[in-house]
């Protein structure tokens, strides 16, 4: 009886550090990166959860359990940073996600909006994110045709964002399409 307990005692840690020791799914992933991002949005300004579109992106897999600190995860969003309120203050946003020591996941300051600039300029969002690497993303959006009102634009455009060496989002090209 001893024993069985013993063994069932050993079987179930080494289960645990088995567990412990492996790189969460990429769900899992995406779930605790969309959460902290919608934290610091919260945090830095105001975003109604009705209306919120976060768009959750790889830029370094997290590939091995000892390299958890590079792994480095985008999160676009819309908001209100600030919370100035009125018409045009929302815009489309960018959180950088990390993973930290104990597995957690937070957002770096120093590589988000709003101390990182993301030259992604649309009052009216953007439609998806079609592509990414470590340091592009490409968004389709809208922008305005020459006879649009201001609710309303209808031309399809493909932006292309390129991380600079100084961290920032720059506009690389934009295009019809």
């Amino acid at each position: 009886m001893k024993k069985t307990l013993a063994a069932a005692i050993l079987s179930g840690l080494f289960a645990t550090a088995a567990t412990a020791s492996t790189v969460p799914s990429e769900a899992d992933i995406k779930r605790q990166a969309l959460a902290v991002a919608y934290k610091h949005a919260e945090s830095i300004g105001c975003t109604d959860p009705e209306y919120v579109n976060q768009e959750f992106m790889t830029l370094v897999p997290w590939a091995d359990l000892y390299d958890r600190e590079l792994a480095e995860y985008a999160v676009i969003w819309n908001g209100d940073i600030g919370c100035a309120g009125g018409s045009g203050t929302t815009g489309v946003h960018l959180s950088i996600v990390k993973v930290g020591a104990g597995n957690t996941f937070y957002v770096d300051p120093h590589k988000s909006s709003p101390v990182t600039e993301f030259e992604f300029y649309s009052s009216t969002g953007y439609d998806a994110v079609v592509a990414n690497t470590e340091d592009v993303i490409v968004i389709d959006g809208r922008d305005y045709a020459e006879n649009d009102g201001r609710c309303c634009p209808s031309l399809k455009v493909r932006y292309t964002l390129k991380r600079n060496e100084q961290g920032h989002w720059k506009l690389f090209n934009k295009k019809a399409i």
